[in-house]
């Protein structure tokens, strides 16, 4: 929930940033789940008036839970040292490793860590 109060990857300008309506696909069950569960805007995040518009106000509620849950799940990533690297990097990083990208280097040297950047970016 710590991630959630700052909004540093999906809210970054805060409450200058500008709210456009996108269509998200779920089951029944995810959008019961969703309406159903209580949880406080962070104060970063421009909530309308919910007396002015209700809809409005359902939709920012509904758009901020969910953006509070992709900021939750890439930081939680981003700790554990894993932002952007699925299951297939592992497989990706062995196959190099298979095929003589690295040349018998010895991991952490400079070369290998340029190899690995490169690596990286081209994954």
């Amino acid at each position: 929930m710590k991630y959630a109060g700052k909004m540093e990857r999906f809210l970054s300008r805060g409450r200058e940033e500008e709210l456009v309506c996108v269509s998200v696909k779920m089951s029944r069950a995810m959008y019961a789940q969703l309406v159903q569960q209580a949880f406080q805007a962070p104060k970063c995040y421009p909530m309308p008036n919910r007396s002015e518009d209700r809809a409005a106000c359902m939709e920012a509620e509904l758009g901020m839970k969910i953006g509070c849950g992709m900021e939750m799940m890439y930081q939680q990533r981003r700790k554990e040292g894993l932002e952007g690297k699925g299951s297939s990097w592992e497989a990706f990083k062995e196959s190099l490793e298979g095929s003589g990208y690295f040349e018998g280097l010895i991991p952490g040297s400079k070369e290998y860590q340029r190899l690995m950047q490169n690596a990286e970016e081209y994954y």
